[in-house]
């Protein structure tokens, strides 16, 4: 783990700076998540998608008043759980 240091309402953590509090601790969840379950860094990315739930991917059609698009963990949750 390496250190974290706040300047002027920012962070820095794991080389990358300007970090909002938000991002850093997305960001060491994920990687707790990673050590918690010894995944390696070929599913890290499966992590993320999951914790962030982008809804990037089109569907054919949903009611008024929902959020756009599907994510990639629920759409292979579904291929999984049916």
């Amino acid at each position: 783990m390496d250190t974290v240091e706040e300047l002027n309402g920012t962070y820095f953590y794991a080389g990358r700076s300007n970090l909002t509090a938000t991002e850093l601790l997305f960001m060491i969840f994920c990687e707790n998540t990673a050590g918690q379950f010894g995944i390696g860094v070929a599913d890290f990315g499966a992590i993320i998608a999951i914790v962030s739930e982008r809804n990037n991917l089109s569907t054919r059609g949903k009611l008024a008043n929902t959020t756009k698009g599907t994510s990639y963990a629920s759409k292979g949750a579904r291929a999984v759980f049916g």
